[in-house]
């Protein structure tokens, strides 16, 4: 998610390790989906949403974790019902 990477490099995601979390996590998404394993993406997506909530007001800046929680939940949304 080039987002993600935005938010890094604008230092509203303050932990290179978190970031890399993210980053996998959100890669693992974009495998899963490749292979049409809707049910898996969902998964990880939910998994990227509850760290990015988790991490909100540590090392992801309280008004940085919206965007990539919508983005993922439009990912999700649109799986569930096509």
């Amino acid at each position: 998610m080039p987002g993600l990477k935005r938010l890094y490099d604008e230092c509203k995601i303050s932990n290179k390790g978190i970031y890399n979390s993210l980053d996998k996590k959100l890669q693992g998404a974009l495998d899963s989906f490749e292979k049409r394993q809707g049910a898996v993406t969902i998964n990880k997506l939910e998994a990227f949403i509850k760290e990015v909530q988790a991490q909100s007001g540590n090392h992801i800046t309280a008004d940085a974790v919206t965007l990539p929680i919508a983005d993922a939940q439009w990912v999700i949304d649109d799986l569930i019902s096509p």
